[in-house]
Formats: C-alpha cells, sequence, structure tokens
C-alpha cells in the first residue's frame, strides 16, 4: 500500500519530516494529500497499545508477568502518515502532544466533554496547534447531520458531516467554505483563539435587522416541472453561540434551561464556578451554584405566505426581523424559502442558503 500510495500520488503526496514542531501553513500543503492513520509507539510512549502488567501465579507455580504489547504498524506506511490518530485521555495530556498526533471526537463526546466548562478554554487551546475532528453520532441511521457551528466556535478544524443528507447542516457547511471561494478551507475565527483561560469567545453584540422583500421566478419544489403554483414564504434564521448561566443546585430552578440547538447539542463554555444566593418570588432556590456558559442557539423568523406567486412574490417591506447576534464571527445565517402545504412536515424546501 505504501508503495501504491508514492507511486500513484507522486510528488501530491505529503511525507512529514521526522521530529516536527510545528504544522505546515495551508500555503505548503496547496495542491497536497495529507495521510491520517496510526504511527508506532515507543514502549515509554503514553499512547502505547499495552495489556496490564500483573504478576500472577500459575496453577503450575510458574508466574506470568505480561509486558507491554506495540500496535503491528507497517513501518513504511508509517513514513507516510502524517497524522498519527491518538485516543483522547484529557486536553492536559493532549496539549503536551506532538502537533501531529490529533483526536477524532463523536457528536456525543462534543456534548459530553463541554459539559465541563474547564475544558472549553483547554480545548480551544489544544487546537492553536493540533487538530481536531467530530464526526456524526454512529446512532445517526439516517445519514442526518449534526450542527456544525458549536464544533467550529471550539476552534476545531474538521467538522465532520454526512455529505449525502442535504440538510440544515449541510446548508451551514456549504455557505462557511464559500467564504474563501470554494477553495476548501477558511481561516478560523478570532473568537477561537484565547488569550488566556478565562477569555469568553463570544464578545462584540451586534444587532442584525433584515428586510424580506421580494423574490423572482420561484422554482416549484422536487424539481417538479409541472403541477399547482407555489405559496412561498420565506424563514430567517440565525445560528449563533451565545453567552447564558447555567444553574446548578439541590432545588428546582425555574425558568432555568439549557438551550440545545436543532440536534440536541448544548456547549458550555469557560467560567470560573461562583457560588451566590439567589431568593425569588416563589422561594424555591436559596442556594446555587452558576457558571458563565456558551450555547448554541437557532433563532427563527418566517414572513407571511403569498398565495399563488411564485413568479413574483412580494412581502411586507414594513416588516423587520431583528437578531441579537453574540459571537459575530461565528454566526451564520440561512435563508431558506419554503412552499406552504398546510404546515409542519407537509411543507416543501424551494430552495435555501445560509452565509
Amino acid at each position: 500500500m505504501a508503495q501504491t500510495l508514492e507511486t500513484t500520488l507522486g510528488d501530491a503526496l505529503y511525507i512529514p519530516k521526522p521530529g516536527m514542531l510545528l504544522l505546515p501553513s495551508p500555503v505548503e500543503l496547496v495542491g497536497k494529500v495529507l495521510i491520517k492513520g496510526k504511527r508506532p509507539a515507543d514502549k515509554e510512549d503514553d499512547e502505547t497499545i499495552t495489556v496490564e502488567s500483573v504478576d500472577q501465579t500459575l496453577p503450575d507455580g510458574k508466574e506470568n508477568s505480561s509486558e507491554p504489547v506495540l500496535p503491528k504498524i507497517c513501518p513504511e506506511l508509517a513514513r507516510l502518515t502524517m497524522f498519527n490518530g491518538v485516543k483522547y485521555r484529557n486536553f492536559e495530556q493532549s496539549n503536551e502532544m506532538s502537533c501531529t498526533d490529533m483526536h477524532s471526537f463523536s457528536e456525543l463526546k462534543v456534548s459530553k466533554l463541554t459539559k465541563d466548562p474547564a475544558n472549553v478554554p483547554l480545548w480551544r487551546k489544544y487546537n492553536l496547534d493540533h487538530l481536531s475532528r467530530t464526526y456524526p453520532a454512529g446512532g445517526r441511521v439516517d445519514s442526518s447531520n449534526y450542527n456544525p457551528i458549536a464544533a467550529w466556535s471550539l476552534g476545531c478544524q474538521m467538522v465532520a458531516l454526512n455529505f449525502q443528507t442535504d440538510d440544515s447542516a449541510m446548508v451551514l457547511n456549504d455557505g462557511r467554505f464559500r467564504e474563501n471561494g470554494g477553495c476548501g478551507y477558511v481561516l478560523r475565527p478570532r473568537s477561537t483563539f484565547p488569550m488566556n483561560e478565562d477569555r469568553n469567545s463570544c464578545k462584540g453584540r451586534v444587532m442584525l435587522r433584515i428586510r424580506v422583500l421580494a423574490a423572482a421566478c420561484l422554482p416549484k419544489p422536487n424539481g417538479d416541472i409541472a403541477g399547482e403554483v407555489i405559496d412561498p414564504f420565506v424563514v430567517v434564521r440565525v445560528h449563533d453561540m451565545i453567552d447564558s448561566v447555567k444553574v446548578d443546585g439541590s432545588g428546582s430552578s425555574p425558568k432555568t434551561n439549557v438551550i440545545k440547538d436543532l440536534a440536541g447539542m448544548s456547549i458550555t463554555g469557560a467560567k470560573n464556578s461562583v457560588v451566590k444566593d439567589i431568593t425569588d418570588k416563589s422561594n424555591v432556590i436559596k442556594r446555587s451554584i452558576s457558571h458563565q456558559v456558551e450555547i448554541l442557539e437557532t433563532t427563527e423568523r418566517k414572513t407571511d405566505t403569498v398565495k399563488d406567486n411564485g413568479f413574483c412574490p412580494q412581502w411586507d417591506d414594513s416588516e423587520v426581523f431583528s437578531f441579537t447576534v453574540g459571537c459575530p464571527d461565528v454566526a451564520m445565517l440561512q435563508i431558506v424559502v419554503m412552499d406552504d402545504d398546510g404546515g409542519g412536515l407537509l411543507d416543501d424546501t424551494v430552495c435555501k442558503a445560509a452565509i
């Protein structure tokens, strides 16, 4: 396999230099193919696959002491491997690893890790000189997707999606990578570069106002040529990371909910926990712990339906949709034109885009 890769790819194959201290820049990798796999580890390496060393006495009186077992990896293929897939243990250890060691996280693992506020700044620090890959949960047997914005806000460079499904997540992915002319990568947002562990990535709130005016020559849904005239309306969504306060306490907490995105993922930010007394009118919460958190919120607005007009529908130009954007360099705007067929699951998508 190693010989085939070198022969077929030739100069396009990027062969890493031994002992790399920094990852190469995108300019150095233009037109290059990089391989992710496994590289053999030394016995002293913490990432070595080992069997527990336990001294035991067998029935015949002989002692049995198991030795560490190294993974069986072809040296010729390992020489071509740029990124070494390593199992995640904790970010303190991960930040000490070689820059070519990388982790892969399922969306469920992302959700679990970010419930601990301390992990968020450490993850962002890790992503300064390492790569992180996230991917959909194995339970998504329908090939649906999770919202990628939460992973992008952490600085994850490779946010894998099910490309076979044309859903909201894929529209966001398409919009994100159009920012750089569709060349294959975009620069990470400034907010994903932590200045220190207490830095909040969502700063500089802005007010976004959108007025939907008109459309022209809208196609029928699903590529249909004949059929009834469509009844279009427009859905405007803002996907954003916002600041919130998560309250943990022994008593019940009215109106204290962690907002989740459409896929059910919540993102916890990095602020030190503080203890404070809360006294409300119902005297429900006496003492609680609050964390400053970052959560993924999707806010949606809809226009009225224009009946029987796909040629040149117009909407009320006095109606303005206002959105407060908490993290402008991460947030995305999604616009969807729908055909009103009675509401809910009966409505068909006409066209959609994200910026």
